[in-house]
């Protein structure tokens, strides 16, 4: 049976919002990833151990020391997305702009003490771009160059994973995109788009966890969010596969969501939305541990059984895709806490 675990704020970073986080495991210990805000703009990325049998935070809080890469000052590092690839852990990151001026997806390369020795912007899309450093020059934010461009640009939500030697990513789902990076030329080098349509009816779908290898199929959690009133979005978090081979079509997806935020909670963090926003994804055996954000707020894991989250799949007719009207899913009570470039305009919470 599922049921959802609070982290305590014991022991993690010093400040009053500590959510969007990404479980992850280094040989046979558990680590939490997560965002850590004081104020609006001001975000930190933070690494605790977690307690294997409790999942509740030990020892100090390891900041993650991503340097300034651009040439603007910087606002904040966000959204931690942690995984593995060619045997050396990675975090996915957004970067956030001084003012609030553009959002960028960046990707750093962590040694085994989790010290950032490499960064990247991919060019792709609307994303900031950059080159390739030397590690030499790495805690040196002269020695990293990068342009902004023109306009307020928004990236985020990027899901990468290992794709037997390359490293992919989910950049969107309407249409389902998955690109293959370059990290030596820091681009995109291979596109690959799905006419497989995501029949899903509680709003866009967005990353997302990094997507896990199921060995015929690849699975990532989503979430998405649809307006409730006048004043406030609810998020969902739900699930689809993918096939193993290019176009990388989506064939299965949640017949309805696994969590939907839950409305009773008074603490809707600073932008007052009802929010789950999974940002980490973790198989041990049998279960799922769904690592996501809180109403903006703490951090919290959905752990659910693989059999459950498969019996919830439903396949996606390629032929005709069709909408579907979502209900909640009955027998999980709502939690007690986006390539995505619309956010703003839309007015979703930035800090989802």
């Amino acid at each position: 049976m599922s049921r959802i675990v609070d982290i305590s704020n014991k022991n993690l970073a010093d400040a009053s919002h500590l959510f969007n986080c990404s479980i992850f495991k280094v040989e046979d210990q558990l680590y939490l990833a997560y965002r850590a805000n004081q104020s609006y703009l001001d975000a930190k990325i933070y690494i605790n151990k977690l307690n294997n049998t409790t999942y509740q935070p030990m020892g100090k809080p390891k900041p993650l020391n991503i340097p300034n890469t651009t040439t603007t000052a910087a606002a904040g590092w966000e959204d931690p997305r942690m995984f593995w690839y060619a045997g050396e852990l990675y975090c996915a990151f957004v970067f956030i702009r001084a003012g609030f001026t553009a959002q960028a997806q960046g990707l750093a390369k962590l040694d085994k003490n989790f010290n950032v020795t490499r960064v990247w912007f991919l060019n792709y899309k609307r994303n900031l771009n950059s080159s390739t450093i030397d590690t030499t020059r790495i805690m040196d934010p002269r020695g990293f160059i990068t342009t902004a461009g023109a306009g307020s640009h928004f990236e985020k939500n990027w899901q990468f994973f290992q794709h037997g030697e390359e490293l992919l990513f989910v950049y969107g789902s309407s249409p389902h995109t998955v690109a293959a990076a370059d990290l030596l030329q820091s681009k995109v080098k291979q596109e690959y788009v799905s006419k497989v349509a995501l029949p899903w009816s509680l709003g866009e779908i967005r990353g997302g966890t990094p997507p896990v290898d199921l060995g015929d199929k690849y699975i990532t959690f989503f979430h998405s969010s649809a307006k409730r009133d006048s004043d406030y979005r609810i998020y969902h978090i739900g699930a689809y596969t993918f096939e193993k081979t290019p176009p990388f079509n989506p064939i299965e997806i949640s017949e309805v969501p696994l969590l939907s935020g839950d409305e009773t909670d008074d603490y809707r963090g600073m932008w007052k939305n009802v929010v789950v926003f999974p940002c980490g994804a973790l198989k041990l055996d049998e279960k799922w541990l769904v690592s996501y954000g809180h109403n903006d707020y703490c951090s919290k894991l959905l752990s659910i059984t693989h059999e459950e989250v498969l019996a919830n799949l439903t396949k996606i007719n390629h032929a005709k895709p069709k909408q579907r009207r979502n209900k909640r899913r009955k027998g999980i009570q709502p939690c007690s806490g986006t390539g995505d470039s619309q956010e703003k305009q839309e007015g979703r919470s930035p800090l989802a």
